[in-house]
C-alpha cells in the first residue's frame, strides 16, 4: 500500500539558520520554497490562522523539508527531549567516512552521543556500524550514520561524497503492537526486522544510562525507512501529552489513500487534516491528509498525481 517515502520535514524557528545549517555543513541542495496560505495550513496541518513557509532541501534522492510558522511557539521541543521520551524523533543522514564528517560537524551541533560509536560483534545485525546522535541549534535530533560492507543499501558503500543521503528515521514508541497495528496494517508500511541494542556503546551513542532499546525495521517500495525505538532501559520517558503542532512530519506515498483513510477511521486514529483534502501547494501530489500515531508522531499521507 504505501509504495514510496522520500520525505522528512521539522518546523523551525529561524528558516534561514537552519537552511544555511544543512546546506552548508551537511551539503544539502535547495530545491527551492514554497508559501502556503491560512486556509490550507488549517485545514491539512491543523494549524489554526498560520501561515506556513517551505523550504526544500535535497541530499542524495531524499528530501527534507524545513518549514516556518506563523505561530511557532507552537512548534518548538523541549531542549531537554531524550531518546526515549515519547515524542523524540531523529532521522539518519548516511556518510561515507564517519570520522571525516564527525570533524566537520563537532564545532556547530549539540552534542548527544559522547563521541562516534561502533556497535559491537556480538549484536550481529548491526556489528560494525558506526554511529553519532546530536542536535541542530534548534534541539532536532539527527543520527550520523556509516554502513560497513554488507549492510544497509548498496548506494550507501560510495564514497564519492561525505554526506550521501537520509536512511531513515526513527520514533520513540509505548506500545510496539499498537504502533505496528498503525503502520502495517494502516500505512500499509512493510516489517523488515527487530533486535535489540544494549552496552556501553548504545548508552554513549544516546546519552543515556544503561540503554537498552529495542529496535524494529520497517520499509516501503522505494525510499527512507522507518525504524522504532522502544525502550527497555531507561523506561522513564515521557509522553507525548505537552507536545502540540507538528513539530516533525514522515511523507509516504500510497496507491489507494480511501483506503488508508476507511482503516484510520475504523481504529478510532486521531486526524489532524479536516479529512482527505485536495493538494494544492505540494506538487505531485492529488490528495492528502495527516495522522498521528498512536504516540502523536505525525505522519503525511499522499496520494500521486
Amino acid at each position: 500500500m504505501a509504495i514510496r517515502s522520500h520525505c522528512i520535514g521539522m518546523t523551525v524557528a529561524d528558516t534561514n539558520s537552519m537552511v544555511n545549517f544543512f546546506e552548508e555543513i551537511f551539503d544539502f541542495e535547495s530545491q527551492g520554497c514554497t508559501n502556503i496560505p491560512n486556509l490550507s495550513c488549517s485545514q491539512f496541518w491543523g494549524y489554526p490562522n498560520s501561515s506556513v513557509h517551505v523550504n526544500t532541501l535535497k541530499l542524495g534522492r531524499e528530501l527534507l523539508e524545513i518549514r516556518s510558522s506563523s505561530d511557532i511557539n507552537s512548534f518548538r521541543l523541549p531542549v531537554d527531549t531524550n531518546g526515549n521520551d515519547l515524542w523524540f524523533r531523529h532521522f539518519a543522514i548516511v556518510t561515507s567516512n564517519i570520522d571525516d564528517a564527525f570533524n566537520r560537524i563537532r564545532d556547530h551541533v549539540i552534542f548527544t552521543s559522547t563521541s562516534p560509536q561502533t556497535l559491537p560483534s556480538w549484536n550481529v545485525k548491526a556489528s560494525g556500524i558506526k554511529a553519532f546522535k546530536f542536535k541542530t541549534p534548534e534541539h532536532h535530533s539527527i543520527e550520523l550514520i556509516q554502513f560497513p560492507p554488507g549492510k544497509g543499501k548498496p548506494e550507501w558503500q560510495s564514497k564519492d561524497k561525505l554526506f550521501l543521503g537520509i536512511d531513515h528515521t526513527a520514533i520513540s514508541v509505548g506500545n510496539v503492537e499498537s504502533s505496528r497495528l498503525f503502520y502495517e496494517k494502516i500505512i500499509g508500511m512493510n516489517f523488515l526486522g527487530s533486535g535489540t541494542n544494549y552496552g556501553v556503546e548504545q548508552s554513549s551513542l544516546d546519552g543515556l544510562v544503561n540503554s537498552k532499546v529495542e529496535i524494529l525495521s520497517f520499509g516501503v517500495d522505494d525510499g527512507i525507512g522507518l525504524e522504532f525505538l522502544h525502550y527497555v532501559e531507561p523506561a522513564d520517558g515521557r509522553k507525548n501529552n505537552n507536545i502540540t503542532g507538528v513539530n516533525w512530519y514522515f511523507r509516504v506515498v500510497v496507491c489507494n489513500l480511501n483506503e488508508v483513510a476507511q482503516k484510520a477511521f475504523d481504529n478510532g486514529v486521531q486526524w489532524v487534516s479536516n479529512g482527505i483534502q485536495e493538494i494544492d501547494a505540494i506538487s505531485d501530489f492529488r490528495r492528502g491528509l495527516v495522522l498521528r500515531d498512536p504516540d502523536g508522531h505525525i505522519v503525511e499521507v499522499m496520494e500521486s498525481l
